[in-house]
């Protein structure tokens, strides 16, 4: 490339005679005046069109004496033609004449070139006949700046007459580092010619969809690209009407009739003849057409050779798949790594002609390979090879593989690291042995050498045996994918199992959710009536006067306040309190509730044993919770081990253990009884509430569901093992540093100023009643608001000294009304909260919006009082 960019830099600018009358006969109507003027200041131009005018051809006997008698002899058209011919062949490219064939058939396809572009020209676009001509004449000049600079290189590429479009420029971009396309740009650029004849130049083998694309801009290309295909037609050395880019062009151009092109054909020949004297080429039509007869007829010759060598070849290679794809049925019915390789080892005796070889399946570290031998007369036998230190191949049966074959199996790493590209794995032949490695998924899998029946592979035994390793080697990864899938179905198996096993756990947390919100629910709905009839017998029992009356409303107030346990049992297990988190030491907490139940369990014979293991960590929970989870255990495990058979003296051993895990960073209670057991269809609802087998009166059932609720909100689990007559062991498994929300801390009362009356808001109106009622009795004013919206009004219009709230209330609850009159209500005026089953996020977040103290439903009245006369006067009024 370099060389060529040196040579046309150094060639001489054209002439300027050359360049205008370059410009006057591309006009689409030149200026004849001005033409004789620029042909007679060239005496080359001038000379040729005189000795034209005194041709035979014209049969003239009177003498022409100068430019001007020729041109009105010879006619406008054909001194133009005359003059763009000697101008280019003798004004601008006469440094490129060499005399030798290479440069004549240049200028013969050149010529041939420009007479199809003015045929196309002047049947679409007459006015551009002569730039259609020119742009012919120029396009392919880049031939003869690669002939110049390339010397003998180009003239021997050139010599092949039908290396021709795509494949042509090919080899110039391969060889030169550029085409002559692109040569040819270069070339009229440093000449300052016009654009047009430059891009006819650069652009005439692009696609036809390019050229399109351009638009009428572009026709000059398009005109030239469309002759270059037509001029190649007409000298023979392509078959015309085989190109599909040809008909684009000149559908693009308006001439989409076959017939068309064919008539421009047809022309070549005669307009070539007259002016092939001008280029030094002596040929008439008849040599023309004569000369591409026998172009077509060798290319013909050519291609009848080409055929037949391609036929036997075809024949070879479907012998030699033919041979695979028997020997691929047999390899795919294989279900184990031998059948494989016998396969492939009876593929190569009998279809292929091997009489020796072997085909081996590698150990990863390829220093081993085990798999058939043949050789002889005899059939595939098993061989096992391992290669030494030394690389030398050592085998039980050293008869059974060929000497050649043993000695080159020794290269094994050597070739594994020269692995096939997209086309195969490479065959190697060294000492008449014929070598490939079997290969799948990147990695060498086997080997395969054999000894080829001519002592040499051509290509079709080459492409087939390559195949037919392919097909060994996927056989191989086959039957390893199906180990593998087997091993994974009997692993999914196991998992299903397991996963059977959590999906029945999460039924039961399911089910235990769902008990829960049922519980929560119907604890909501009976704790308000609850706390009205509590309330009013609390109030009655003050007024009565028998002590009969009296007695028996108190008894009533106490079984309230069992049901209100009950109810309160049952919210924690459907919404547990937020444990308060503290460092908490594992030992003392147990050893607390051992201490609490020692003496119980010592009267019925239990004894108690500590399995506490060493290096148990302080971990983050709350102790008081964390006593009742463990107490309830230790109380169920007591009740386990009373004799359920007559006459047998109750006890057992109650075994209390700690240990810690620092894989799960993890502490576990373990709370183990040598009692009855749980039975098995029992224990899938020992956590739900009410669900009990004790006797009546030694339980509610909520106890493990209490403590099951305080252990999810640890983030903790609880684990039960259990048969009938081995006792059961309970597991409590806790995080060692999980850290839960902390509780807002009290407002104090302190600096609040008492204003006019109390302000009581609940949804439930008997509630609102018994709470006028009793703090009217006491001598508090008291105003009432049936919800929030109720109750935001009147805080806008008036200042109380108290507001007694409930939190869950319809239209706006009691958190919603503090939030919203936080913003105006004076800031003096203390807030109770009197709730039923507030849980105790919502009681935390009343506390910081300003509540400073909190009863639950159902209350006791006098305990209300005193909370009021407390907030108030300071103390309970009298």
């Amino acid at each position: 490339m370099r060389t060529l960019i040196d040579r046309i830099d150094t060639l001489p600018s054209a002439p300027a005679s050359a360049q205008r009358i370059l410009a006057l006969v591309t006009q689409p109507a030149p200026d004849m005046a001005e033409l004789i003027e620029a042909m007679e200041m060239d005496p080359a131009v001038s000379l040729r069109v005189l000795r034209h005018a005194h041709s035979a051809e014209f049969n003239r006997f009177e003498k022409v004496d100068d430019i001007r008698q020729a041109v009105m002899f010879l006619g406008t058209d054909v001194v133009c033609n005359l003059a763009l011919c000697v101008c280019v062949r003798e004004g601008l490219l006469k440094s490129f004449e060499s005399g030798d064939p290479a440069v004549s058939e240049i200028w013969r396809h050149s010529l041939a070139c420009a007479c199809a572009a003015k045929l196309i020209a002047e049947r679409f676009r007459p006015g551009l006949a002569g730039r259609a001509f020119a742009a012919g004449l120029l396009h392919d000049c880049g031939k003869l700046a690669l002939l110049s600079a390339g010397g003998d290189a180009y003239a021997a590429l050139l010599s092949d007459e039908f290396l021709i479009g795509n494949q042509l420029l090919k080899q110039e971009q391969e060889s030169f580092g550029a085409d002559h396309c692109l040569a040819g740009k270069w070339l009229l650029e440093r000449w300052r010619l016009p654009a047009e004849l430059v891009d006819a130049a650069w652009m005439h083998h692009q696609p036809a969809s390019a050229l399109l694309g351009l638009g009428e801009s572009a026709q000059t290309s398009m005109v030239a690209a469309l002759s270059d295909r037509l001029a190649h037609e007409s000298l023979g050395t392509v078959h015309p009407g085989t190109d599909p880019r040809s008909m684009e062009l000149a559908s693009g151009l308006g001439l989409d009739t076959p017939a068309v092109l064919a008539a421009v054909r047809e022309g070549v020949g005669r307009m070539f003849a007259q002016r092939a004297a001008l280029f030094d080429l002596k040929e008439d039509a008849a040599a023309f057409y004569c000369n591409a007869l026998g172009r077509a007829n060798r290319r013909l010759g050519d291609a009848n050779l080409n055929l037949s060598g391609k036929s036997r070849g075809l024949e070879r290679d479907v012998q030699a798949l033919r041979n695979v794809a028997l020997a691929g049925v047999a390899i795919a019915k294989a279900d184990i790594p031998q059948d494989v390789l016998a396969a492939l080892a009876a593929c190569m005796r009998d279809r292929f002609g091997a009489m020796d070889g072997f085909a081996g399946l590698c150990d990863p570290t390829l220093t081993a390979c085990a798999g058939q031998a043949w050789g002889g007369e005899g059939g595939a036998r098993p061989l096992a090879v391992r290669l030494t230190p030394s690389l030398e191949p050592v085998a039980e049966d050293a008869a059974l593989l060929h000497p050649a074959v043993a000695a080159n199996l020794s290269g094994l790493r050597t070739r594994a690291s020269a692995l096939h590209g997209p086309e195969g794995p490479p065959i190697h032949f060294l000492d008449g042995v014929a070598m490939v490695s079997l290969v799948a998924g990147g990695d060498v899998v086997g080997e395969l050498l054999y000894l080829p029946s001519e002592g040499s592979i051509g290509e079709e035994e080459r492409a087939a045996v390559s195949l037919l390793a392919q097909l060994a080697a996927q056989a191989f990864r086959r039957l390893e994918l199906v180990a593998r899938c087997e091993a994974r179905s009997e692993r999914l198996s196991e998992v299903m199992l397991s996963m059977q096993d959590l999906n029945e756990k999460l039924l039961k947390t399911q089910r235990l959710a769902a008990v829960g919100q049922l519980a929560a629910g119907a604890a909501h709905e009976i704790n308000n009536p609850l706390a009205i009839i509590s309330a009013r017998a609390q109030l009655m029992a003050m007024r009565a006067t028998d002590e009969a009356t009296k007695k028996g409303l108190r008894q009533m107030v106490d079984q309230i306040d069992r049901i209100s346990a009950i109810l309160g049992s049952l919210m924690d297990f459907a919404r547990p309190a937020s444990p308060r988190m503290e460092s908490m030491n594992p030992r003392e907490v147990m050893d607390r509730v051992l201490g609490l139940t020692e003496g119980g369990l010592a009267s019925q014979g239990v004894t108690i044993r500590r399995d506490y293991k060493p290096g148990i960590p302080d971990i983050k929970a709350d102790p008081r919770q964390m006593e009742q989870v463990l107490l309830n255990l230790v109380l169920n495990a007591q009740h386990a081990m009373e004799s359920t058979v007559e006459g047998a003296a109750p006890g057992g051993t109650l075994t209390a253990g700690i240990s810690f895990s620092p894989v799960s960073d993890s502490v576990t209670f373990s709370v183990a009884d040598t009692g009855m057991g749980i039975l098995p269809e029992n224990k899938d609802k020992i956590f739900d509430p009410f669900f009990t087998t004790k006797g009546e009166g030694k339980g509610t059932g909520l106890g493990l569901s209490t403590a099951y609720g305080i252990v999810q909100a640890h983030k903790g689990r609880i684990d039960v093992e259990s048969a009938p007559g081995h006792g059961s062991v309970f597991n409590v498994v806790l995080p060692r540093d999980f850290v839960a929300q902390t509780p807002a801390q009290d407002i104090p009362a302190e600096g609040r100023t008492p204003r006019q009356a109390v302000l009581v808001v609940d949804d439930e109106r008997h509630i609102r009643d018994i709470l006028r009622e009793a703090l009217e009795s006491k001598g508090y004013a008291v105003e009432v608001a049936e919800d929030g919206e109720k109750a935001l009004h009147l805080l806008r219009e008036n200042r109380y000294r108290l507001m007694i709230l409930d939190i869950r209330m319809p239209s706006r609850d009691g958190l919603s009304l503090l939030r919203e009159a936080g913003s105006f209500a004076q800031s003096g005026m203390p807030v109770l909260v009197l709730t039923g089953l507030a849980s105790e996020e919502e009681i935390l977040e009343a506390r910081s919006l300003g509540v400073v103290a909190c009863l639950r439903k159902p209350f006791q009245v006098d305990a209300l009082l005193a909370e009021v006369g407390k907030l108030l006067d300071g103390g309970p009024r009298p």
